[in-house]
């Protein structure tokens, strides 16, 4: 089933909106993209009559199937869990940063709002083949040049290279936890570098060594 999700997308209005269906895997099984499942959660925190999720609500939805706002319980649906199913992807941390930059482990109706609209927020490096959205690092508030300086800076705080595998993670916001990020400007640089990456990896060998980050022609 083709993503139902276009470029219409960028028309979302905060304030009148509409849940779009769910795209489903070969399997039949709901599997909603980065914008379905951004959709859902501000639709699933105005109809309980929240302001946030936490990462505690998070965990509870994958582990139990419930998310409990103070003596409330909310059993969730098909859906809503393959919604938090979804967030679990690094988007709920990438959702977290939308409105202020940070990751304060709080996501509200602001972040994802902008989020929606700063494609890198939304889709971590992730582009459409289809253009169902732009290129990511379209929406990057630093340049390329910046995204090196920052890459360079990151290599002499943890002392060493890494893997193009991790720079995705990074980006995503996904992965091990030594490589999950509060910097947005880390995850921006990131992003960049992927977009740049051929180019970076000299000996096309999947390490991107600080010598080849130094070397990086802009």
């Amino acid at each position: 089933m083709p993503d139902p999700v276009t470029r219409k997308t960028h028309n979302y209005d905060p304030d009148n909106f509409k849940v779009p269906e769910f795209r489903k895997d070969k399997n039949g099984k709901l599997d909603p993209t980065d914008y379905q499942a951004a959709v859902g959660l501000k639709d699933f925190m105005q109809r309980n009559d929240v302001l946030f999720i936490n990462g505690d609500h998070h965990w509870e939805a994958n582990n139990k199937g419930t998310v409990t706002f103070g003596d409330k319980v909310v059993q969730l649906n098909d859906k809503e869990k393959a919604m938090f199913k979804k967030l679990s992807d690094g988007l709920f941390r990438r959702l977290d940063a939308g409105d202020n930059g940070t990751h304060d482990g709080v996501v509200g109706g602001k972040d994802i709002d902008t989020a929606i609209k700063t494609p890198w927020k939304l889709h971590g490096q992730s582009t459409s083949k289809e253009g169902y959205w732009t290129d990511p690092a379209e929406s990057l508030s630093i340049t390329e040049q910046q995204a090196k300086e920052r890459i360079q800076a990151f290599y002499k705080e943890r002392g060493g290279g890494l893997y193009l595998r991790k720079f995705e993670w990074i980006a995503n916001v996904s992965g091990t936890d030594d490589l999950k990020t509060g910097d947005p400007t880390l995850v921006q640089a990131a992003v960049m570098f992927l977009k740049h990456s051929d180019k970076v990896d000299a000996d096309k060998d999947g390490y991107i060594s600080y010598t080849e980050i130094r070397n990086w022609k802009i």
